[in-house]
């Protein structure tokens, strides 16, 4: 035997030989001993190839950012040849190979080799997949089914082929093997696999992109970072895009949507890691079919994954698999059937998204297209909201209440109102604790505060340190400014850098009486003001409560708005519409004040 091609066959037994960990640091010897061009351009003679492309496999399962090196050199008709030639364990390995070296992050580069595998060679390529496809067991079925239908997409999506229909088909009959769930996770693999994102090193990231889509960045974020030097250019972002949606459009589309229903049954796998991948898939999918035009697909998604996602959603502990549920649920809210299924669930879900608003921009969305559906019973879901964080209310004899939805009366405390202190106070679960008391020796009428900063009104005509030229009803803080609702209609504006006084905002006058601002909430950078005669009234607009509005409390779904008489107005903040009335005290109590939900001290 030639002494190189000992070596070569010495080199194979060394690597396949002892325990995965073993055969990753010998592999990894011989990618950083600079052997793999060698190896490469062993592939030009006829002996030993088999061999040559064992050892590169070896290697790129050790180390994938290794493909980028044999991609850039190899000469992919030896390969060919083989496939073609080979015996039946050969093409299997040759398969691998190639399905290995087309899952690069440069795009074009991928669309290069697959266009060379599907032009060079005496034989067809195509039909001696197809062959091998029929031919070879259920766990070789995915990887074969994959480069088969990479191969095909390389032409007009839209034209059905025998090769497209076999590959698909190989696909979904994994995912319905139940029985064999080693079947199925290898078929979930190829499918993420078909998706594209990956990054030079080879590792998919489609779930850190998916992630990002909705609103949860930084996954996502730490990964560009680590890899800003093998970004993707304008050319490959374009291809890969094109290329995402060619593969979306056949999957969701074979069938009148069968792989759905396919990936509804791996749903249910007792299994986490293949429920996982189960989960972003289909969360691709649905995603991305409501990206294209709609085929008639779309209601074969929901009914076989809407109630999927409700699930994850509901009972998942994960953070980012409830995140990818939200990405799901924000895409079938365009479609009018599903968004009317999710009403059903929409009393279970409420909290859930709730809690989920830093981390998804995409339940945003959804809370706003499902308050805003007639079928849902709006004032359920905001009792369940109060019944969760219990309502604070301060009367008008200097205390605070706060109750349960009982209620049951759990801390009453004195608050100085009309004394000459403020009280710093801590909200526990089951308690408030009173932390500071500050003696300012004058009425204190009006307070806010943020972490930096508590201001105050007092002797109804001075903001503390800033003598006001109206008498201050309510303040609103934000940043350095101090916005105060004044007798006269009118909101002054105060600077807490320099203490100046300006009019932000002043209302006509009119003849039926008193006019004044009562109220002030300051909300995504909106400033919401409550008072006499107009009621209630935003900078950009105004409605009309036919109540003298006391206090005014904005949150991202609604506008609390209060009475004298102890009522709490609820008002869908979106369109402006009423929706509740909250009788507090038995209609008797006066509402002095009004916080927004909060998360209690553990």
């Amino acid at each position: 035997m030639d002494p190189k091609d000992a070596a070569i066959a010495l080199t194979e037994q060394i690597l396949i030989g002892g325990d995965e960990n073993s055969r990753n640091v010998n592999a990894v010897s011989v990618i950083s001993g600079n052997m793999l061009p060698h190896l490469v351009k062993c592939l030009d003679g006829e002996d030993g190839r088999e061999t040559v492309i064992s050892i590169l496999l070896c290697c790129m399962h050790a180390d994938k950012s290794c493909k980028n090196l044999i991609a850039y050199r190899i000469e992919l008709s030896s390969v060919l040849e083989l496939l073609h030639k080979g015996n039946d364990t050969a093409k299997a390995m040759c398969v691998e190979f190639v399905a290995q070296l087309v899952q690069l992050n440069r795009r074009i580069i991928c669309n290069k080799i697959l266009q060379t595998i599907r032009d060079e060679g005496a034989f067809s390529t195509m039909h001696t997949l197809l062959v091998h496809l029929q031919m070879a067991p259920m766990e070789q079925q995915p990887v074969i089914a994959t480069l088969l239908l990479q191969l095909d997409l390389l032409v007009e999506p839209r034209k059905m082929s025998i090769y497209r229909e076999e590959a698909i088909e190989a696909l979904i009959e994994a995912l319905r093997r139940v029985e064999f769930p080693y079947f199925q996770a290898m078929a979930l693999d190829a499918l993420v696999s078909l998706c594209g994102h990956v990054t030079a090193s080879g590792k998919s990231y489609t779930e850190a992109l998916l992630l990002k889509i909705a609103g949860f960045d930084q996954p996502y974020t730490n990964l560009m970072t680590a890899l800003k030097n093998d970004l993707r250019d304008e050319a490959d972002e374009k291809a890969a895009s094109l290329r995402e949606e060619r593969v979306a459009f056949v999957l969701g589309n074979y069938e009148k949507g069968s792989v759905f229903k396919a990936l509804e049954e791996c749903f249910k796998s007792n299994s986490l890691k293949m429920a996982k991948t189960c989960l972003v898939m289909a969360t691709w999918l649905t995603y991305m079919i409501y990206k294209l035009p709609d085929t008639c697909v779309r209601e074969v998604a929901r009914t076989s994954l809407l109630h999927q996602f409700i699930n994850v959603l509901r009972s998942s502990k994960n953070l980012e698999e409830k995140v990818f549920a939200t990405l799901a649920l924000k895409s079938f809210i365009s479609d009018k059937g599903a968004l009317e299924e999710q009403g059903v669930y929409a009393k279970s879900i409420f909290n859930v998204l709730r809690k989920l608003r830093r981390s998804s921009t995409a339940v945003t969305d959804i809370l706003k297209a499902l308050i805003n559906l007639p079928s849902v019973n709006v004032v359920s879901s905001i009792q369940g909201m109060c019944s969760r964080f219990g309502m604070l209310q301060r009367g008008n004899c200097g205390y605070f209440k706060k109750f349960a939805h009982t209620p049951k009366l759990l801390h009453v405390s004195a608050l100085h109102l009309q004394a000459t202190s403020c009280t710093v106070w801590e909200i526990y679960s089951e308690e408030i604790r009173s932390l500071e008391v500050h003696e300012v020796k004058e009425s204190v009428y009006a307070l806010t505060a943020n972490s930096n900063v508590a201001c105050f009104a007092s002797h109804v005509t001075a903001l503390r340190q800033v003598n006001m030229s109206k008498h201050v009803r309510s303040l609103a803080l934000v940043g350095d400014k101090v916005y105060c609702g004044c007798n006269g209609y009118a909101i002054q504006e105060v600077d807490l850098l320099s203490f100046t006084v300006s009019t932000f905002y002043s209302g006509s006058r009119n003849l039926l009486g008193k006019q004044n601002i009562n109220a002030l909430d300051i909300h995504e950078g909106r400033l919401y003001a409550g008072g006499i005669s107009l009621s209630n009234r935003a900078l950009t607009g105004s409605f009309s409560t036919h109540t003298n509005i006391q206090q005014v409390s904005i949150n991202n779904d609604y506008i609390f708005t209060s009475t004298k008489c102890g009522i709490i107005e609820v008002w869908l903040k979106e369109r402006v519409s009423k929706v509740a009335s909250i009788e507090v005290g038995g209609g008797n109590a006066k509402i002095t004040d009004m916080g927004r939900c909060f998360t209690p001290v553990p």
